[in-house]
């Protein structure tokens, strides 16, 4: 007599076709040895981890890479590689077998204010537009015009012409640019997908802030900002966190009404950076101290904010950055 169970679990292990067998006993080959072969590299991909096989190529720049079988990747995501970040410039949605695309290294943090004048910040591609997408066009300072990529996401849509950014590796004094040209539409689909900005060089505003690198810069606790002038305040003594410093750098929580500061209010910290985990966060009441250990993060930046458990005031963020210890 026949077993049909084992004989059904044959052709789904093996595969009902000629063609599907020979997908399958692919895909098993990839998984049990593809992770020894050096091209596939650990990554994260939005902060999820996952394997890449990355072809080197001929231009640093660029990457060609293909997912492990049954993973998912989509254009307009991050992947980040070691101490670089990259942005998925093209997938293939033919994902039979793998899924295979392009990355191209981010070489800039854009940081600007939404609408609710939080700070948001995205790893972007910048390059001199007028000379076109060059391997060796990575930002420095001066250029009239910049080609930017950067993911397609809530807030990334609702960028507006005119709108301001520093983008510049001088930090004391960083070149303003103008947003000029949005392309929501070319490199975006089934909601994946990055736009297309074309910034120009701009002039400096009175009310930019090089501290936090946020032009046109309001302060998210300004009174006209607040509904029903409930808000929240980051207090602080300096907004640097410096690597090897033992007792870290400490913050406080303040909830006010109008003027009147309002006690027994539970605050609700979120610290957003690439390298959160190597972050050391201690929390005592409405304090919040943070420390690191680490000088080649020197230079980067961490981004601090704070609202209520409740919801009910106004959230406050700040932009600090890592310094050396002395």
């Amino acid at each position: 007599m026949i077993d049909w169970d084992s004989y059904d679990q044959h052709l789904k292990v093996q595969g009902a076709s000629l063609r599907e067998s020979r997908l399958n006993r692919a895909k098993y080959h990839i998984n049990k040895y593809g992770k020894d072969n050096p091209s596939y590299k650990k990554v994260k991909v939005n902060g999820k981890n996952m394997i890449l096989a990355i072809n080197s190529g001929t231009k640093p720049y660029y990457k060609k890479f293909h997912t492990m079988p049954d993973e998912t990747i989509y254009p307009g995501d991050i992947v980040y590689w070691k101490d670089t970040v990259w942005l998925v410039t093209n997938a293939d949605f033919d994902d039979e077998l793998y899924i295979d695309g392009n990355l191209q290294q981010c070489n800039f943090k854009l940081r600007w204010q939404n609408k609710s004048r939080e700070i948001i910040e995205r790893d972007i591609v910048a390059t001199a537009y007028n000379s076109g997408v060059e391997d060796k066009a990575l930002i420095t300072i001066g250029y009239d015009q910049l080609m930017i990529y950067i993911p397609f996401d809530k807030d990334t849509i609702e960028l507006e012409r005119d709108q301001r950014f520093f983008i510049s590796n001088n930090q004391k004094k960083p070149t303003p640019y103008k947003l000029t040209s949005i392309n929501t539409t070319s490199n975006v689909y089934n909601g994946h997908g990055y736009l297309q900005l074309i910034v120009s060089e701009d002039v400096y505003h009175e009310d930019d802030n090089l501290i936090l690198g946020i032009c046109d810069y309001k302060a998210p606790n300004s009174s006209d900002t607040h509904e029903d002038d409930l808000y929240a305040k980051i207090v602080y003594k300096s907004l640097k966190i410096k690597s090897g410093y033992d007792k870290g750098t400490t913050f406080s929580a303040e909830f006010y009404n109008q003027d009147l500061k309002q006690n027994n209010i539970s605050p609700t910290w979120s610290i957003n950076s690439t390298f959160n985990e190597l972050l050391t966060i201690k929390e005592d009441g409405d304090k919040i101290t943070i420390l690191i250990n680490d000088d080649s993060y020197i230079g980067q930046r961490i981004s601090l904010s704070l609202k209520d458990k409740e919801g009910n005031y106004q959230d406050d963020n700040i932009i600090l950055e890592v310094t050396g210890l002395f």
